[in-house]
């Protein structure tokens, strides 16, 4: 009888083991296969003589972007026609990121767009989340001239509302089978990827993150499970 039972517990310490075991191989996997990733993006940069700036660390504020329009030059815009929406957040742009803002178009603010032009185009800068780029203009108001820093989620949140707003076209990205992450990501990180096969720079925006929300569920699931097995393990001792 006591041989059955101490079957039965080791049966049931191994359960949370198990667990603990897996949760911690795919915790591994997710941080190796993003940080293969980066490796291989890396690994696949040729940069470019001609435009060095992001690598030599020129501050964004003093970087001539102009010169970065050979290397845009590539981007074709057909433009389907002008389309109003209404921000559901407040997009704030700033001198320097995570500082005070310079200007904030306020959350409920309606913004006019063509479907195809280039407002929506950013620069990438040295911090990841982090764009540059111009004010969105604004019907019958003056806003800020120059480049600024926006954050990424901001921008992408206006790309979410342009959808919500434009049933035309998002019947049309359905058509076309693609999914909004795919088009909100074509849209905001396009100058990235042209960078990049450009030799211009690597985007910190273009990396995969080495840890997120989904690290953060199995790390605290892999603690728990091997916590519940300790625990377990111990209670067998003082029982037997």
């Amino acid at each position: 009888m006591k041989k059955k039972r101490d079957d039965r517990r080791k049966k049931r310490l191994l359960l949370p083991a198990c667990a603990a075991v897996l949760l911690g191989a795919c915790l591994l996997l997710r941080v190796g296969g993003a940080a293969w990733k980066n490796s291989q993006l890396e690994a696949g940069f040729t940069p470019s003589p001609r435009f060095s700036d992001y690598r030599d660390g020129v501050p964004m504020e003093e970087m001539d972007v102009s010169q970065y329009q050979v290397a845009l030059s590539v981007i074709t815009n057909p433009v389907y026609g002008v389309y109003y929406f209404t921000c559901s957040q407040d997009i704030s742009y700033y001198a320097a990121p995570g500082g005070e803002p310079v200007y904030t178009i306020p959350a409920g603010t309606e913004l006019a767009w063509s479907y195809g032009d280039f407002l929506m185009d950013t620069y990438p800068t040295y911090w990841k989340g982090w764009r540059w780029g111009t004010v969105f203009p604004l019907s019958g108001e003056e806003t800020p001239q120059g480049y600024f820093f926006v954050s990424l989620s901001a921008l992408e949140g206006l790309v979410r509302d342009f959808y919500n707003a434009t049933p035309s076209v998002e019947k049309e990205r359905i058509q076309r089978g693609l999914s909004r992450k795919e088009v909100r990501d074509g849209l905001l990180r396009r100058v990235d990827e042209i960078f990049y096969r450009r030799g211009v720079c690597v985007s910190p925006d273009l990396r995969a993150p080495l840890w997120g929300w989904d690290c953060t569920l199995l790390a605290g699931g892999c603690a728990l499970t091997a916590g519940a097995a300790v625990l377990y393990r111990r209670n067998m001792r003082k029982e037997s």
